[in-house]
C-alpha cells in the first residue's frame, strides 16, 4: 500500500504574513515536508492568497489551493465549506490546529494538539474563544484517525482530559525551532525601535496567558530598578501591558513594547539582548523560549512542565505567579557570569535536538499510518 500515491491535503488557512504560533508551525512544516516527501507522496495545502508571501515555493510535490484573504470568521467559513467539498480528492487530510469541519466523512484525518490550555484556566481566553475550543477540540479528538502532540506534556494532558482516548492514537512529534535567518544591522535595528543599550527581552503575543503583567511588575521591584525590558509581539486581547505601570512613570520609561518585527530584526534584537525572560503561565511547547535558546541567549523561564521538558532544563526556572521571584531570577542571571555561560552552553545542545526535518518525517509517518488504519473518524 505504501508504494501507491499518497495524496495529502493540509489546512493551512491560518498562515498570514504576520502569523505566529500555529501559523508559524504550519509554514515551517510545509517547507520541511516539501523536502521530506517520497516520490509517491504529494501535498495540496489550502491557503489564503497573502500567505504565498511567506510560504515555500510550490513544487511538483507541494501545490497550493489559493482562497481569497479575509477576517477570521470568513476563514472559518471557508474551512467549514471548501475543505469538506474537496476532501475526496485526498487519501488523508491534516488539520494542524483544533478547529475542523463539523461535517466530515470517509477521508481519515490527522490532527495536531498544540496545548490543552482551554481546560486549565478561564482567564486564558475570551468567552468566545473558550466556547469555540470547548466545542471544537473534543470533536477533533474524537474523529481524528491519529493525533500528533507537540510534547509529552500535551499528550498526557489530552489523555487526562479524555480518558476514553486510546494511547496508541496519540504520538509525540516535536516541532523544529523557527529559523530567523541572518540578523539585520544591530545598530540600525536598535535605532529603529528605540532599544536601550542594555535590556531583558521577552517575545510572544501580548495576552493574559503569557503573563506579561507579572513580568512588568517584576521590573518595578528593587532588584530590577535600573533594568529595561523589551517586549516583542503583536497585541492580543485582554488588559494592555501599560495598565501594569500605574502612576509609575519611571517604570513606564523602562518598558519598551515594539510590536511585531520581521525575522531579520528579531534576530538582531536577540543578539543585542542581555538575557531572555519567558514567564507564561501555560504552554504546550514554548516556541519563543526555544527560539531564544537557539539564538544563544541565557533564559529565565516559568517553572511549568512543558518548558522544563522542551528546554531540557537549560534555563533558570522561576515561579511565574510571583513578580518578586521573577525579579530575583533575572537579577541572579544578570549578575552571575558563570551561570549565564553554563546555560548558554546547555542551550546550544538543546537547539540541536530539534529540527523541522525530523518533525516532517514524524508527521509523514502519521499520514501513512492514518491511511492504513482508517480508524477513529466518523
Amino acid at each position: 500500500m505504501r508504494n501507491r500515491e499518497l495524496r495529502i491535503g493540509i489546512d493551512a488557512l491560518q498562515v498570514t504574513p504576520l502569523g505566529a504560533g500555529v501559523a508559524r508551525y504550519i509554514k515551517e512544516l510545509l517547507a520541511a515536508l516539501r523536502e521530506a516527501l517520497s516520490g509517491s507522496e504529494v501535498i495540496t495545502a489550502f491557503v489564503q492568497r497573502s500567505a504565498l508571501q511567506v510560504l515555500p515555493a510550490p513544487s511538483e510535490a507541494l501545490t497550493y489551493r489559493v482562497l481569497a484573504d479575509g477576517p477570521t470568521w470568513r476563514r472559518i467559513i471557508r474551512q467549514q465549506v471548501n475543505l469538506p467539498l474537496a476532501r475526496r480528492e485526498f487519501d488523508v487530510f491534516h488539520f494542524p490546529d483544533y478547529l475542523t469541519p463539523v461535517w466530515w466523512a470517509k477521508v481519515p484525518f490527522v490532527g495536531t494538539l498544540h496545548d490543552m490550555a482551554y481546560t486549565v484556566d478561564r482567564a486564558f481566553f475570551t468567552t468566545g474563544q473558550r466556547t469555540l475550543r470547548r466545542l471544537a477540540n473534543p470533536l477533533m479528538i474524537r474523529r481524528a484517525a491519529h493525533l500528533i502532540a507537540d510534547s509529552h506534556f500535551t499528550r498526557l494532558e489530552a489523555l487526562r482530559c479524555f480518558p476514553w482516548l486510546r494511547e496508541s492514537r496519540v504520538s509525540v512529534v516535536y516541532p523544529g525551532i523557527p529559523l530567523l535567518g541572518a540578523a539585520g544591522d544591530e545598530e540600525q535595528v536598535a535605532r529603529r525601535y528605540g532599544l536601550p543599550h542594555r535590556f531583558v527581552l521577552s517575545v510572544g503575543t501580548l495576552e493574559p496567558r503569557k503573563n506579561l503583567q507579572s513580568l512588568v511588575k517584576a521590573f518595578a521591584c528593587p532588584d530590577l530598578a535600573n533594568e529595561s525590558l523589551v517586549l516583542v509581539g503583536r497585541e492580543g486581547w485582554g488588559p494592555s501591558v501599560r495598565t501594569s505601570f500605574g502612576a509609575d512613570r519611571q517604570l513606564e520609561a523602562r518598558i519598551h513594547a515594539v510590536g511585531h518585527v520581521p525575522d531579520t530584526h528579531l534576530a538582531a534584537i536577540y543578539r543585542r539582548a542581555s538575557l531572555f525572560a519567558y514567564v507564561s503561565r501555560y504552554e504546550g511547547f514554548g516556541f519563543p523560549l526555544l527560539e531564544a535558546l537557539a539564538a544563544g541567549l541565557p533564559a529565565v523561564a516559568s517553572d511549568i512542565p512543558a518548558l522544563r521538558e522542551t528546554s531540557h532544563g537549560a534555563a533558570l526556572f522561576v515561579d511565574p505567579n510571583s513578580p518578586q521571584i521573577i525579579a530575583r531570577g533575572i537579577r541572579e542571571l544578570l549578575d552571575n557570569k558563570e551561570l549565564r555561560t553554563r546555560l548558554t552552553r546547555a542551550a546550544a545542545e538543546v537547539a540541536r535536538a530539534y529540527s523541522w526535518r525530523s518533525c516532517a518525517e514524524g508527521v509523514l509517518q502519521a499520514y501513512r499510518d492514518a491511511r492504513i488504519e482508517r480508524r477513529g473518524w466518523l
